[in-house]
């Protein structure tokens, strides 16, 4: 599977891979700012079956 995060539309992450991933990405979003987080089959285009689970955390 793939996985690509942006930020504003800049990539900041991107992994492609069939191992468990656990990553942790510090960021600061300002106030208006677009973050996304998009996932793809990878080298197959039958997909495979994955279980997914992103946290947001606001730290002061």
């Amino acid at each position: 599977m793939t996985l690509t995060v942006t930020l504003n539309g800049i990539p900041i992450f991107d992994w492609n891979g069939k191992e468990r991933l656990q990553q942790t990405l510090a960021l600061t979003l300002p106030a208006g700012a677009t973050l996304d987080i998009a996932t793809g089959p990878g080298a197959t285009s039958q997909g495979d079956v994955a279980s997914y689970r992103f946290t947001l955390r606001r730290v002061r």
